[in-house]
């Protein structure tokens, strides 16, 4: 788990600086080349798409696969899609805490000002975030886009529903546990009265 919550971290950071962007960026060379002389001598009249493998292995990124899935979102819906135990409820904790303003858009309570009421109960500006001419900052925008933002959005949300529901049925389950347990008691205190009352008469 450690080893996951440290790949998570550096593979997102990566990912924020452009250096790796979608699963071609992560491909083996072996495999990349394989597949670029599967291409061209397939199908000799994509040569295209050669030249387009070619540039991949070669560093260069074309602007048509900057389009593709995020190499995180990849990593996030393999970790959390397929986790009915949740055992990868650390990770998506640990992404939102480390990425939740940068790439969901969202910022933690502890960083919004707080509001001052003066002696008459008006609110009184902030003077943290006055700038030196008077004007009010402008806050910093997320690194990414809306599009983006909220297909991590989706996965986080999808993961928080399924654990949801997942409280919610062991809460149920220990809840008729607790009853068949308290209903069991109450019989083998009645079985016992009833053993000494036949005793004592």
């Amino acid at each position: 788990m450690a080893r996951h919550r440290i790949l998570l971290r550096i593979v997102t950071e990566f990912w924020l600086c452009g250096i790796l962007r979608s699963l071609e960026d992560v491909e083996r060379p072996d495999d990349a080349s394989a597949k670029v002389k599967e291409v061209a001598t397939a199908e000799p009249g994509r040569s295209a798409e050669a030249q387009k493998l070619k540039s991949a292995l070669n560093g260069i990124k074309n602007d048509n696969m900057r389009d593709h899935v995020p190499f995180p979102l990849e990593v996030l819906k393999d970790l959390l899609g397929h986790d009915p135990e949740l055992v990868n409820l650390p990770l998506a904790v640990l992404f939102v805490k480390n990425f939740a303003w940068d790439i969901l858009g969202m910022k933690p309570p502890s960083e919004e000002p707080r509001k001052q009421v003066d002696g008459e109960g008006e609110v009184v500006p902030d003077v943290k975030h006055e700038s030196i001419n008077g004007t009010t900052e402008v806050d910093d925008l997320p690194l990414i886009p809306e599009g983006v933002r909220q297909r991590f959005l989706n996965v986080i949300d999808r993961y928080i529903q399924f654990l949801k529901k997942r409280i919610v049925r062991d809460h149920e389950s220990l809840k008729h546990m607790s009853e068949v347990e308290r209903s069991l008691r109450i019989d083998r205190q009645t079985s016992r009265s009833n053993r000494k009352y036949k005793r004592n008469s």
